[in-house]
């Protein structure tokens, strides 16, 4: 059931109760906005200087951000997408409940970010750890074989 509402309110402090209108008290999507936000967020002096892909999950773009602003990234949502902004990381939120967004709250002249799917790197590094642990059992079957070779020839 597709329940819009518009609530306006004036400036101020307000107490806010969400009552769901379903049977099963489930909310699927709530937007809170302000008009002067929104017109921070998409202002003209928020723009992305230059992208380039490092890999199928990684991305490093240059922003000249001089406030606040919400950077989409036009993937499919997912939670496993990170914003890594000099050692702090912003995840992914939902935009227009299909897209990643990143909401950068701070100001940010030629910096350098970083977009990646952090599980890719747990991927990574499972499979890193399989491909050690079989070689390490090759070299230990190698060994044992060599060891075992040994003892016949000097038994014989």
């Amino acid at each position: 059931m597709l329940v819009r509402k518009k609530v306006h309110l004036r400036k101020g402090v307000h107490n806010i109760k969400v009552v769901s209108p379903n049977v099963n008290g489930k909310i699927d999507l709530l937007t809170i906005s302000s008009r002067r936000l929104l017109s921070d967020l998409f202002a003209a002096e928020n723009k992305i200087v230059s992208i380039r892909q490092v890999s199928a999950t990684a991305w490093t773009l240059k922003l000249n951000s001089t406030s606040s602003c919400l950077l989409t990234f036009e993937e499919s949502y997912d939670p496993g997408w990170i914003l890594v902004i000099n050692d702090s990381l912003i995840r992914s939120i939902p935009v227009n409940g299909i897209v990643n967004g990143f909401y950068i709250t701070r100001c940010y002249i030629h910096e350098i970010l970083y977009i990646k799917f952090w599980p890719q790197d747990v991927f990574k590094f499972g499979w890193n750890l399989s491909t050690f642990c079989i070689l390490l059992s090759m070299y230990s079957l190698a060994v044992g074989f060599s060891i075992e070779r040994r003892r016949e020839i000097k038994l014989l």
